[in-house]
């Protein structure tokens, strides 16, 4: 097995073990990150009737809410590597009674459908494929001319304290190596000029990066602690490697961070995400 195979395969377990978090948490993570969806969404474009293809689509956001906006006569193809995630997917749409929304397990950085697609959304995909520019380029392929793409990234860790307090005290407590440069990861689009070259590279035009701002809020701080490091497969999976003395060190650090957000009892934290939107254009 390749490093970028082994990295892969960490990566499909991770998310698949989250997805129960994802499940539980569905309609909080809903109203939290609908700020992102709803701008992927106008940068798209996405209107009635179009095509449209999520890649990396977890639980099913934002292929959701694009198949409503597209409406019956539109179509919506939805992709994650991880079936566990792709579950509750189902379950979601089904619940809606959604038509038109196909749900298919394909790995994002090998999407070769061979059809025309009016729209890709990549939702907090790109970040974790190792060659996330096949990604975009296949992407690129699958658009008809003068269609859309809109992706979603996070901006720096320091601009993300919903994730980076308890990143931190891991981090204190927890011997974690050095990535490679260049490695996937939570932040590795951090910087929007690396997302716009990487949409260029893949034939991009007409790039927009808007900066998304919004809160996390909702949770007591003891109770955010088990939200976010559930939540994020990324923090679960470096959480698991403490000892139980560090875990506990970990979880009482993170907490008390958290409370100095708190107001009334309940936490409120920032969150910023870049959405990338650009066009092929021949």
């Amino acid at each position: 097995m390749t490093p970028q195979q082994e990295f892969k395969t960490k990566e499909h377990d991770n998310w698949s073990h989250a997805a129960s978090a994802w499940n539980k948490y569905d309609a909080h993570n809903q109203r939290v990150f609908a700020p992102v969806t709803e701008r992927m969404l106008v940068g798209a474009a996405v209107g009635a009737g179009q095509r449209v293809l999520d890649i990396a689509c977890g639980t099913g956001e934002p292929a959701i809410p694009a198949a409503l906006q597209v409406g019956p006569t539109g179509f919506v193809l939805a992709t994650d590597f991880s079936e566990d995630m792709l579950a509750v997917a189902r379950n979601k749409a089904r619940d809606r009674g959604l038509t038109n929304l196909e749900l298919r397990r394909v790995d994002g950085e090998e999407v070769e459908l061979g059809e025309a697609f009016d729209t890709v959304l990549i939702r907090f995909g790109i970040m974790f494929m190792p060659d996330a520019l096949a990604c975009l380029t296949s992407s690129y392929r699958a658009l008809r001319t003068g269609g859309r793409i809109a992706v979603a990234t996070w901006a720096a860790v320091d601009r993300n304290p919903w994730l980076g307090i308890a990143l931190g005290a891991i981090k204190r407590h927890v011997e974690i190596p050095a990535p490679p440069p260049g490695a996937p990861g939570l932040f590795t689009y951090a910087d929007p000029a690396k997302l716009r070259s990487t949409l260029e590279a893949a034939g991009f035009s007409e790039l927009r990066i808007d900066e998304v701002p919004f809160k996390v809020t909702g949770f007591t701080p003891s109770e955010y602690f088990r939200y976010v490091t559930e939540l994020s497969a990324p923090l679960s999976a470096l959480l698991a490697k403490a000892t139980p003395d560090a875990r506990r060190a970990i979880e009482a650090d993170a907490t008390a961070a958290f409370s100095e957000h708190a107001l009334g009892g309940t936490i409120s934290l920032d969150a910023v995400a870049w959405v990338a939107s650009g066009q092929r254009t021949r």
